[in-house]
Formats: C-alpha cells, structure tokens, sequence
C-alpha cells in the first residue's frame, strides 16, 4: 500500500530556498498536507524506473541548452527521457516526459509565491489542452521545469507532462506521445484506486479498495480570493455527479456514491486551485475497477 501524492515539486537558484509540495485536496475537515523541501541542484525531484530502462540518447536527438537544464530551444509536444539529463528523443522512443507547453509570460516574476502558483496553475491547465485529461485526478500530472533547470524561467514557462504506475507513485516509462491520448472516456483507464476517500493511499485496483478517482477541476484562478465552502460544495456536487456517472456508465445506483475532496482555505492560501472526484462504494471494498459497472451487481466485483 503506497502513500499518494498530487505533488508539485520545485528547486530554485536560492541555494537555501524552499519548495511547496501539495500533497492532495481537502475536504472541509481534512486539510491537505503541506511540506516543504530544501531546494537542491544535485539530486532530481522525480523517481526514475531503473538506469536500464533508460536509453541512452544518440547525438542526434540531443540539444545543446542555455546553461544547465532544459534546452533553450525546446519546443511543444517534445519527449524527454528525464529530468537529469534533458536529453530529447522521439517519443516512438523510451523517455518519461513530455513538454505540453512553452509560454512565454512574465508575470509576478517580483513575487515568488505567486509566481509558483501561475507556474503550476499553468501546467495544468496545459496538460488538460495538450491531452485532453483532468488536472487532477488522473495517473497523467503536469508541472513546470524546476527554475533551476530553465535560465529562463523568469520570461517563459515549460510545461512537462508525465504518467504514473499503478498503484505506486513512480513514473511509467512510455513510447508514443501523450498528446490528445486522454480525450474523453480515453482517460479514464488513469484513473486510480484508493483504500478509502479521506486520508487515503493508492492500492492497485486489483487489490481491495473503496474508492477510485473520476478526474478533477479546476475551482478558480491564482489572483481570485477564497471562494468559500459553499461555493466549493456546490462545484463539488456538479462536478463529480458527472464524472461519477461517465465514469460508472450510470447515474443512479445506492450502493456506490460520487464524492469528492474540497480545497481548503488554507490549501488556496498555498496555491492549490484544483479538487478531484472520486466514486465510493457505501459499505465494504472491491478488488476491480468500478469503470463502467453500469446496473450490473456489486457482488462479482467484490
């Protein structure tokens, strides 16, 4: 059983500097956990499949970068094999990211919490408008090149998108593009089990499990204040109804429910603008997906 983390992780050139890992959504009596980590230039962010697995990248598909990082030229809808080495590859080949967007903006370059938050808010929405799926919610996370890797992050945002195994927080290692692949009902095979909604872990959905995720949202923008808990409640309820019934291929069953994780006044303080949907069964678990369970029983899925 493996602790999940909707993370955003972030290194700076301030060699003492820190970074906001958003652990997941909160609901009104569950306030999300918040660390922080020193910034480091040496050791990477993300967990990488073993050094076998990685390809060695040919003269030909490198680049050369402005300084350190991610190279100056780097362009929309390219590969990378990681974030240690930047090294660009076709993405018929084996790599772990893929750059979903490169703007240029920049905004609250003076404020560096604010400039965090439209960094992330950013990518997500870009991994939405470059694969079709949900911020949230999905095996597939989007998040900005660490600053340290970009000696251009103060006038351009990257953008990187990645998917994760499941049932664990590493990164899958794949060969094809990304791009317009979780369109639709595409992207509910991301979704992912969880022994329970609140305080939850990822478990395989092979394994016994209470819940799965349906997707998420977007709640409101960085500059827009703290809308309320009715307000979230609201979106809540109109949200995930919906997702819940795609994703079970019906609306109206009493024994599996569609819930979701509000964000908290003070997750929104820290940047966080997204909430995620979950469907949960009213007593007991399963150990299969609920995806498309329609109006057949819950006992063979038990």
């Amino acid at each position: 059983m493996t602790s999940i983390r909707f993370v955003w992780a972030e290194r700076t050139f301030a060699a003492v500097g820190t970074a906001t890992l958003l652990v997941a959504c909160g609901g009104s009596s569950d306030a999300p956990t918040v660390q922080t980590a020193a910034s480091s230039t040496s050791t990477p962010t993300t967990s990488l499949a073993p050094t076998s697995l990685v390809p060695s990248p040919s003269s030909s598909s490198s680049s050369s970068t402005a300084g350190h990082g991610i190279p100056a030229t780097i362009k929309t809808g390219q590969c990378i094999i990681d974030t240690e080495t930047y090294a660009i590859v076709p993405c018929t080949q084996a790599h772990f990211y893929q750059v979903t967007a490169v703007i240029k903006d920049a905004r609250e370059t003076g404020n560096t919490t604010a400039r965090q938050v439209l960094r992330r808010e950013t990518c997500n929405a870009s991994l939405t408008k470059f694969s079709g799926g949900a911020p949230v919610g999905l095996l597939a996370l989007g998040s900005p090149v660490a600053l340290v890797d970009d000696p251009l992050n103060a006038s351009r945002i990257v953008c990187l998108m990645r998917l994760r195994t499941d049932g664990d927080t590493s990164n899958r290692l794949i060969d094809f593009s990304l791009e317009n692949k979780l369109v639709g009902s595409a992207a509910l095979k991301y979704t992912f089990c969880v022994d329970k909604v609140k305080g939850f872990n990822v478990v395989k959905c092979t394994a016994a499990h209470g819940g799965q995720t349906t997707g998420g949202y977007l709640v409101g923008k960085y500059v827009e204040k703290f809308p309320g808990k009715a307000r979230l409640a609201s979106l809540r309820d109109q949200n995930c109804s919906k997702l819940g019934a795609a994703f079970l291929g019906t609306a109206s069953r009493r024994d599996i429910k569609s819930t979701g994780l509000s964000v908290t006044e003070s997750a929104w303080a820290q940047g966080d603008r997204y909430a995620a949907c979950f469907v949960q069964v009213t007593s007991g678990t399963v150990s299969t997906s609920l995806r498309g369970i329609g109006t057949k029983a819950l006992t063979s899925y038990r």
